[in-house]
């Protein structure tokens, strides 16, 4: 989608002309199920001026209109959880990105891991494909199933590490799901406790941000009673996919 151009730096337009203009895509995008839902918010120099909610696609669960919608953030939790924890250990000289992948997985016995390093894992370098499927999408899920536990996490790593490469490490860059992946498994290594607990304790609770981002397992049950805007169904899963992770590869370890 196009959006107009205008000077950001007056807000009176941005108001006044560029919001109206945002509104009609996300509604457009709703129309044409591109997501079931969306939310606009205008803010200039920290102060906010306009929210809206497009009410969601038929797909979708009943989504109030309220502000107070909570969706996946999915993609964006490469750099806002994974990339960010990174950068903290680093700072920290709790982290050397310069370090082959093999250093803190010893398990990762493939030559070619010892090739990929922390660093081509956060600039998706690594080699790694985009994207593929590490859990079997046949096998009819019970109570009683190791996938959607931590369990599976053995199967996941041992799935990705029977991948072959989509290019050699350090020669092309390719957005990589599976790099971030292996990315977080290293930090999980290094920290020796799960991902979201340190980002939750550490760095979005400091900063103020755990009612804004927080993290919802599997399995889980939210502390307060939280309206979810819905992605699309999942097969495998055999249900919409409402306040749990929209990847199934995250969720078939556990994951949130």
């Amino acid at each position: 989608m196009d959006f107009p151009t205008f000077d950001y730096s007056a807000p009176l337009c941005l108001g006044e002309l560029c919001m109206p203009a945002v509104e009609r895509h996300f509604a457009a995008g709703v129309r044409q199920k591109l997501f079931f839902a969306s939310q606009a918010i205008g803010s200039v120099q920290g102060g906010t001026f306009h929210r809206h909610v497009q009410e969601p696609g038929k797909l979708s669960t009943p989504l109030p209109a309220t502000t107070a919608a909570v969706f996946d953030l999915q993609d964006l939790t490469m750099p806002l959880a994974t990339a960010l924890a990174a950068q903290f250990l680093v700072q920290k000289n709790r982290l050397d990105l310069s370090v082959p992948v093999v250093a803190a997985l010893p398990t990762f016995v493939e030559p070619h891991f010892a090739k990929i390093t922390l660093d081509m894992l956060l600039d998706h370098s690594s080699g790694l494909p985009a994207q593929a499927r590490l859990y079997p999408p046949t096998e009819v899920l019970t109570k009683r199933s190791v996938w959607g536990t931590r369990g599976a996490e053995p199967l996941i790593q041992a799935a990705l590490r029977k991948l072959p490469l989509a290019a050699a490490p350090g020669t092309q860059t390719q957005v990589s799901h599976l790099g971030f992946m292996l990315l977080g498994w290293v930090l999980e290594a290094v920290l020796r406790q799960p991902l979201d607990a340190f980002l939750a304790k550490e760095i979005y609770g400091p900063l103020g941000l755990a009612e804004d981002l927080f993290f919802v397992g599997p399995r889980a049950k939210t502390a307060v009673p939280r309206h979810f805007v819905a992605t699309p169904p999942s097969r495998w899963r055999q249900k919409l996919v409402c306040g749990e992770v929209r990847d199934s590869n995250a969720w078939a370890q556990g994951g949130v």
